[in-house]
């Protein structure tokens, strides 16, 4: 029988996080859904088999090319109109694995101390930082909710240093995320995308500050 980790989660995310739940609990889940990511990304798969493109490269074409298109709807990121034209991807490609490609706690489940898995259509080909970067970008999300959000030790466990997949996996997210809140009517919706595109406009400088883009000549 799956856990109440999983089974009693909020439909909203399905993420066992965002309950209030004791500490050890969540620590737990954490170490199981890490454990279960290390052993995937060691996994080897056939070349020959398609698989979802995870690399550096991909993540920003996808991203550039949405804000191409986000940006014609609404104001707040006006001055990107034509992003994707102006801006090229120059970091080298860096090592890649077998990934799971949408490592968020709504697609783990527990059930005494065993881990499994859902939702394998973004499983594909890139670096292991994005697993680790998507993890732990949902559990910070989740601490905002909690009432042990300073407990530190549970977001200890699924730290990224800093780097440039960091950078591009949680603009890639905060990009997703912004489009959802523009297709969303209602305040919340209204009230969070100022904070999005902030967010957006941040990680685009910290890129451009780590030499991970430029602009085209």
């Amino acid at each position: 029988m799956v856990s109440t980790l999983f089974a009693q989660a909020f439909r909203v995310d399905r993420n066992p996080l965002w309950r209030v739940l004791p500490r050890v609990g969540a620590r737990e889940a954490l170490r199981l859904s890490a454990t279960w990511l290390n052993v995937l990304h060691v996994q080897r798969a056939d070349a020959s088999v398609p698989l979802y493109d995870h690399s550096r490269a991909a993540v920003w074409q996808r991203t550039a090319l949405k804000l191409d298109v986000l940006s014609l709807t609404t104001p707040l990121l006006a001055r990107h109109v034509g992003f994707s034209s102006r801006w090229r991807f120059v970091a080298q490609p860096g090592d890649e694995a077998l990934v799971f490609g949408d490592a968020t706690m709504a697609n783990f489940f527990f059930d005494d101390g065993r881990v499994g898995a859902v939702d394998f259509e973004d499983i594909g080909r890139g670096p292991v930082a994005r697993d680790s970067v998507t993890l732990e970008d949902d559990v910070i999300r989740a601490f905002r909710n909690l009432h042990y959000r300073r407990d530190r030790e549970v977001l200890d466990q699924v730290s990224c240093p800093p780097d440039i997949t960091r950078d591009l996996v949680l603009l890639e997210l905060a990009v997703n995320r912004l489009e959802r809140a523009l297709l969303s009517g209602g305040r919340f919706a209204a009230m969070g995308r100022p904070a999005l595109c902030s967010r957006v406009e941040r990680l685009i400088s910290e890129l451009v500050s780590a030499g991970a883009i430029e602009r085209f000549p």
